[in-house]
């Protein structure tokens, strides 16, 4: 579950008697109920409210005899059902002392009221400010459009987005320290074994995998040492060499040092803090980037759904499956990837800000803008402890900086340069011309996985159900536009070009990215469903979009004549 589950809202029906059961065949076969019960299911379902269950008097009638009517609740009104008529409803509320949030009509369709169980631990105050034990706190949804009312949810929401992002990173770091004592293990058993501790540091690179020999070839300056920030960008970055591990460390066994951990929550709020307020390019975004390249990341690194072996596996992930810095690198990326954005696109920062567009070269200025920062953040005496656990030599610091400047890089899918760059090393890589002897071969194939990561995660929403691109596209849409009434993004109505714009993304970009998710072959299923979503949501916008964007930019107009 992603950082959104806060606001997530279910809505039950439950109906009660014989059914048919079989599984259809066809290209999508899978196991599914028939009848008049199904279908009075939902209806109960469809005519419900958010976060309550409602029953037919059928169900009802079974949770009486089973002694559970106290349960029930019968409905106020009388539900018209689709097909059924008239019918008396039940609310169920079983009395099991977990938090109940809920939704109740109170008169209109827009004013719903949340009742909260004040008996379950979480939402007890313990210092009596809140509502007393035994009590129901009531809160009207129709108040919470008041500016203090809003100010206070969206810092609730930005705490929980900094609570989740921070638990994610804790996770990937201790999936990292524990490599690293593993690694450490298994040099002990080679010395214990009788191996030369002499010959073991020389042959390390390849044979024990010490870190300060492993990384040293693929270090990178710490800082900016080349000129901008995307003169970093490496064509191929080199993985470190396989080693079987026979004693693999629980990461839940590894023992963070609490100042670390305090750190790390403390970098994570700092870069919430320097997100701005676009409709878009905001935390919450980055928070669902975060979430996606996770979701990517584990498809490829989950090797306990596999048969395969510690090698085959390194080979078929091109070496990403053991590399938890690159894995903790993409997501850190996908953390800070448009921090401080502008709400405009690179072309417009040109004109609005001279002086910083000169000195990225006028090239990735708004991806080179959020390396900086963010690294730079990341890089203040206050974060020392959370380097330290990290990084316990300069080296490996040197390469997770490389790949997170190739990561964030590669969210500019906009640039030229970099796209002839991105198309001729994937042909070098994955087509039937490839060179499979080349000894960067593997690495370059694993440089393309991760960027692939990235930038599939950040246009994920495109490869989503139907709403949840419907949610992104429509924030995108009012970022566009609101630059574009405020006269930031020149004189062209995006409005006007909207539809044909997402048709032409969805044909150039997302869907050619899908398609090479699913040809990379380390993404399981996850591929093929995300290239479904994606053909499916332009299908969707083909037959929907006019409309929307009419609606669209209705509403915003609206906005602006009331302002």
């Amino acid at each position: 579950m992603g950082p959104d589950t806060g606001e997530l809202r279910l809505r039950c029906g439950m109906h009660s008697g014989a059914v048919t059961a079989g599984v259809l065949r066809g290209d999508k076969s899978r196991f599914q109920l028939f009848g008049d019960t199904v279908n009075t299911a939902a209806r109960m379902e469809s005519t419900g409210v958010s976060n309550r269950i409602q029953v037919s008097q059928k169900t009802a009638d079974l949770l009486r005899d089973a002694g559970k009517g106290e349960w029930l609740t019968a409905r106020s009104d009388i539900v018209e059902a689709k097909g059924k008529g008239r019918l008396q409803t039940y609310w169920v509320e079983p009395g099991t002392g977990y938090a109940v949030s809920h939704s109740r009509t109170t008169g209109t369709e827009d004013q719903t009221t949340e009742v909260i169980d004040s008996q379950h631990p979480l939402n007890n105050n313990a210092d009596g400010d809140g509502p007393e034990n035994g009590a129901l706190a009531f809160a009207n949804f129709t108040d919470a459009t008041t500016p203090t009312a809003v100010a206070s949810a969206e810092s609730v929401k930005t705490e929980r987005l900094v609570n989740w992002n921070s638990k994610l990173l804790e996770g990937l770091i201790r999936k990292l320290v524990a490599h690293r004592q593993t690694i450490s293990n298994e040099k002990s058993l080679a010395d214990e074994n009788g191996n030369k501790k002499e010959q073991n540091q020389q042959d390390t690179a390849s044979v024990t995998g010490d870190i300060s020999d492993r990384y040293n070839n693929n270090a990178s300056p710490p800082s900016n040492t080349k000129g901008t920030i995307r003169d970093e960008v490496a064509s191929t970055i080199s993985l470190p060499p396989f080693q079987k591990m026979t004693g693999v460390v629980d990461r839940e066994s590894v023992e963070m040092p609490t100042q670390a951990l305090h750190q790390l929550r403390l970098f994570v709020a700092s870069i919430a803090a320097l997100y701005r307020d676009n409709p878009f390019h905001n935390f919450e975004h980055a928070s669902h980037v975060t979430m996606s390249a996770n979701k990517l990341l584990h498809r490829i690194v989950n090797m306990n759904h596999t048969q395969l072996s510690q090698h085959e596996m390194y080979i078929h992930s091109f070496g990403v499956a053991m590399d938890p810095l690159a894995q903790l690198a993409i997501v850190f990326s996908a953390l800070i990837h448009d921090v401080d954005h502008r709400g405009v696109p690179n072309f417009c920062l040109v004109k609005e800000d001279p002086a910083m567009a000169e000195r990225y070269g006028n090239k990735s200025i708004a991806e080179q803008n959020s390396v900086e920062i963010g690294w730079n953040i990341f890089m203040e005496p206050a974060y020392a402890e959370l380097r330290s656990c990290l990084f316990p030599l300069e080296q490996e610091m040197n390469r997770f900086r490389q790949l997170v400047v190739n990561a964030v890089i590669a969210t500019d899918i906009f640039d030229p340069e970099l796209v002839a760059m991105r198309n001729k090393r994937w042909e070098s890589a994955f087509s039937q011309l490839a060179e499979r002897d080349d000894p960067d071969f593997l690495n370059r194939k694993a440089t393309i996985v991760l960027e692939h990561v990235i930038q599939a995660s950040d246009v994920c929403h495109t490869m989503q159900h139907w709403s949840i691109y419907q949610k992104w596209n429509r924030c995108l849409f009012i970022e566009m536009y609101s630059a574009y009434l405020s006269g930031r993004a020149g004189d062209t109505d995006p409005s006007a070009g909207w539809f044909e714009g997402e048709l032409r993304f969805f044909d150039n970009y997302v869907i050619p990215l899908a398609k090479k998710l699913k040809e990379c072959q380390v993404f399981g299923a996850s591929s093929h469903e995300l290239l479904d979503c994606a053909y499916d949501n332009r299908m969707e916008w083909e037959n929907r979009g006019r409309e929307i964007v009419e609606a669209l930019k209705e509403s915003m107009d609206n906005t602006k004549l009331q302002l």
